[in-house]
This record gives C-alpha cells, sequence and structure tokens, in this order.
C-alpha cells in the first residue's frame, strides 16, 4: 500500500473515532499538551496555531497557560474533531479561540500570520515535510515551532497489546480489515523509519534554526488494567478485530492480555511510562 493511500485510510479512521478518542485518549494526552505548552513558552497577545487539533485539547492548554493571547487557532481534518472542538471550548468559556477544518500541508493563511505554531502529536507523518514547509511559512521571522510524537514501539503496554493481538487475530480478515491492517502497518512502518531524528532533520532542512529534541517520560496511571484496555479497545479497527475473532479466541486473546498486563499493575493500579519528544525550532529573523 502506498504512503498516500495508507494515509487516506488512516483519515478516515479518526473522523470515525472521534467520540472515542475525545472520551479516552484525551485524558492522558492532556500530560503530553501541558508539557507542549510549556516548551513552547507562548507569549501574551501571541496569535498561535494548533496544528491537527482533534477536539482542541492543545488549544485548551495553551489558553489555560497564556489567557491573553491574541488568538489560538486550532485545524483538524476531521470535520467531527472540529465540532468537538467548538463545544469544548464552548463549555470552557474560551473566547478567543477559532476551530477549522484544514489540511496540514494546504494551510488557508497569509505569509507570516502566526507567533507560534504547535502540535500535540498531530502530525500525520505521511505529509510530515509538506507540513513542516507549511508551518515555516505562515510563521513570522523570529516565530517557534513546538511539536511532539511518540512511537508505539517505545510504550511498552502499546507493544505488548499489539504482539498479542496478532497472536490471536483472524487470519482471513474482510477487506475492510485487511485494508485498514495494511494502512496502519505502513504508517508504522515508515515512522519508525523515519524517526525523531529523521523528523528533527527535516525540520532543519526546511530552513528553522535553535532547534532542540527532548524525550520526556510521562508516567501514566489507571485505576486498573480495564481502563488501559479500555482505551486500546474502543478504537474503530480494533473494534473489528474483535469482532472478527471467533467467540473462543476473543475470550483467549482478552485473557492473554490481562496476564501480560499484570506486571504494570503496583499497589491496586496500573502504572507505566510513556516516551514522548518533543521538538522546538525557531524560524530565522
Amino acid at each position: 500500500m502506498s504512503l498516500a493511500e495508507a494515509d487516506s485510510v488512516v483519515r478516515s479512521l479518526w473522523e470515525s473515532d472521534a467520540l472515542a478518542w475525545d472520551r479516552y485518549w484525551v485524558p492522558i494526552f492532556s500530560l503530553f499538551a501541558r508539557q507542549l505548552a510549556f516548551v513552547s513558552s507562548p507569549s501574551p497577545g501571541e496569535i498561535i496555531l494548533d496544528v491537527g487539533t482533534g477536539s482542541g485539547l492543545a488549544v485548551r492548554e495553551l489558553c489555560k497557560t497564556t489567557p491573553s493571547a491574541g488568538l489560538v487557532v486550532g485545524i483538524d481534518s476531521s470535520e467531527e474533531m472540529i465540532r468537538l472542538a467548538r463545544r469544548r471550548a464552548g463549555s470552557a468559556g474560551l473566547k478567543n479561540v477559532k476551530f477549522l477544518k484544514m489540511l496540514a500541508e494546504e494551510l488557508r493563511f497569509p505569509d507570516s500570520f502566526f507567533d507560534l505554531v504547535v502540535s500535540n502529536c498531530g502530525i500525520n507523518v505521511a505529509s510530515f515535510s509538506e507540513c513542516v514547509k507549511e508551518v515555516c511559512r505562515v510563521l513570522r521571522p523570529g516565530g517557534v515551532f513546538a511539536f511532539n510524537d511518540w512511537h508505539l514501539i517505545d510504550v511498552k503496554p502499546h507493544r505488548i497489546f499489539g504482539e498479542i493481538l496478532r497472536k490471536h487475530r483472524t487470519a482471513t480478515p474482510s477487506p475492510q480489515l485487511a485494508r485498514e491492517r495494511a494502512a496502519l502497518a505502513t504508517l508504522e512502518s515508515y515512522s519508525r523509519t523515519l524517526g525523531r531524528k529523521g523528523q528533527l532533520q527535516i525540520v532543519r532542512e526546511a530552513g528553522f534554526k535553535k532547534t532542540s529534541l527532548v524525550t520526556h517520560t510521562h508516567r501514566v496511571r489507571f485505576n486498573r488494567i480495564q481502563d488501559f484496555l479500555r482505551i486500546r479497545l474502543c478504537r474503530s479497527t480494533i473494534r473489528r478485530e474483535m469482532s472478527e475473532m471467533t467467540a473462543s479466541k476473543r475470550k483467549i486473546f482478552l485473557s492473554d492480555l490481562r496476564f501480560a498486563l499484570k506486571q504494570f499493575v503496583h499497589d491496586d493500579a496500573f502504572v507505566f511510562d510513556w516516551d514522548v519528544f518533543y521538538i522546538r525550532a525557531n524560524k530565522p529573523r
């Protein structure tokens, strides 16, 4: 499967996963968003862009950090995510924010419009280079670009989940599931090949200066194993994987998962480390 085709499939999954993402994943990614706000160091009065905003988590965190920001704009390719972001911002009483459906690699903003551009794990690796070039274009000279990302293989419970799923999943998937598997595998392989240093190199090649890369280890805590399983099992592709297993296979799969994940239970809580890397760069004056 080509990178472009894989990206198209995953964008569709992102749309269908919007509600599950907002309910189960946002509480974890708020840890990353708070650290991103610290790394990006927004200043009062700045005009800020959040790329791949999802349901607006990073926008809300930035508004907490800098309540006097001039304007914070969040963009996402998903219409459903944009609707969620607007509702969440309205519930939080935020006034200086705007959410737009837009592709990160085709930003519809004037040159040098923003003081700061951030992304909380929101840049698609398939269009990473194009997105970085667009970010550089819309940033003012001296402006800051700060983003974060992570790799599934670096987070042990996620890696274990994937290994056990591959062991028990059906060998005869439906065409839809086979396509989703191929798309996710293609993007994961490309992401591993690119890596954090590859992303940093692309940022430098786009013309950014004063670049830095730091990995931050976040300690993630759930009350129980089932809470971790819920965030993994809620995604549409995993639900499809489960539905195409036989009942007995599904039972064994869940049993093996719980057994393998017991190593992360400490003092009646499910605890593990989640490494996220943060890149910060400046557009030359």
